[in-house]
């Protein structure tokens, strides 16, 4: 034992919680198996190889966090904490998970990330109290299917495994709201997850991915998308349907042309879209009315002037807005143009040749206009 360590818990919300984090400890104290009231533990940052039996005695254990140590392996009688809701064994070195795992009746967050593990328990499914299961950062090539039957999962983190599909019957995750697979090897973008119509949080940044599927679009609740270090060059256009969306990560893509369809988005606060190849910014993204947090940096930008990007979002904005003011009585001019000429002066011919003439902006908002008239 640590030379004077405190194994007085405290008690914090009713609940006896001790905290020997980051103690230099190589082994548990077995005093801490006499506080039988104990509620909370947590052992993290400390060098750990094993966890005692003895934590068995720990009968009305709700958390028992032993993160960050290098435990090979955990002992058989976890499974007999009845009471358990949270355990968090994160950055280990951790092979296998033992089949009393499933055993916790009351499981609601389970964390593994950053062990060496390539298999769950078969009998996962047993453990439907659980909401959030993170694996992230170890070596699975495939995720079970005993995984899509945990009903009330809310969120799951399988990022950085190799792993290049998810199970068709991942759909049937009908509550999970938060889903990372970033750094998974998937071939192209998995079409599962356009079945998770709860989702609100999607993280896929570093799968090389170079397009997104239309049906994006359907999914009605999504607040985050997180789409860095990928390979898009175009968004689909029924991302405008997306009108909860608030934060979109698009850094490190190979966008050579902004994309039109972000201006749609009513709801949109951050936009990182620095790191690609973009030089203009439409005078349209000033519609995004709400956007406060704007990141272009690492773009061969030339408009806006540098000494108006050099001022932040705001700035930036405000010119954008100025901008397309200017170019109003233009898309009047027109518009008038085609009342007054009728049949002779189409539409598509007009299309046309502002986009001979590069003018691709205006003849965007040309037929934006006309269809609303």
């Amino acid at each position: 034992m640590a030379e004077g360590l405190n194994l007085q818990p405290k008690t914090v919300g009713g609940r006896l919680f001790l905290d020997l984090s980051d103690q230099g400890l190589t082994s548990i104290p077995e005093e801490v198996f006499d506080i039988t009231d104990l509620e909370f533990l947590i052992v993290s940052k400390n060098m750990l190889t094993s966890i005692p039996e003895g934590i068995c005695r720990l009968r009305k254990l709700h958390h028992l966090e032993v993160e960050d140590n290098i435990l090979t392996s955990l002992p058989r009688v976890i499974g007999s904490l009845r009471h358990l809701t949270n355990l968090l064994i994160d950055g280990n070195q951790l092979t296998e998970l033992p089949q009393c795992v499933c055993s916790l009746p009351n499981l609601e967050v389970l964390t593994t990330n950053n062990n060496k593990l390539s298999s769950l328990p078969p009998s996962l499914e047993k453990l439907q109290k659980l909401k959030k299961l993170y694996i992230s950062d170890n070596q699975f090539t495939e995720l079970p299917q005993a995984l899509c039957f945990l009903y009330n999962l809310e969120q799951l983190s399988v990022g950085n495994n190799p792993i290049k599909s998810l199970p068709d019957d991942v759909a049937r995750l009908a509550k999970l709201n938060t889903l990372c697979i970033s750094g998974c090897q998937f071939d192209e973008f998995p079409r599962q997850v356009l079945q998770l119509k709860a989702l609100e949080e999607l993280w896929a940044g570093g799968c090389k991915f170079d397009f997104v599927p239309d049906e994006v679009g359907n999914l009605p609740n999504m607040w985050l998308l997180s789409l860095e270090c990928n390979f898009l060059k175009t968004l689909p256009s029924t991302m405008a349907h997306m009108n909860n969306l608030l934060v979109v990560h698009l850094l490190n893509n190979k966008f050579d042309a902004f994309p039109e369809v972000l201006c749609e988005l009513p709801a949109m606060e951050k936009l990182d879209i620095s790191n690609n190849n973009i030089t203009k910014l439409p005078t349209a993204l000033h519609q995004a009315g709400k956007l406060n947090d704007l990141d272009v940096s690492g773009n061969p930008l030339t408009y806006p002037p540098q000494d108006v990007r050099e001022q932040g979002t705001g700035a930036i904005m405000a010119f954008l807005k100025q901008e397309a003011e200017k170019d109003e009585p233009m898309y009047e001019t027109l518009i008038r143009w085609r009342e007054r000429a009728g049949p002779a002066a189409s539409l598509a011919v007009l299309e046309r040749c502002l986009r001979d003439l590069d003018l691709h902006q205006l003849a965007d908002h040309l037929i934006r206009t006309a269809t609303v008239r």
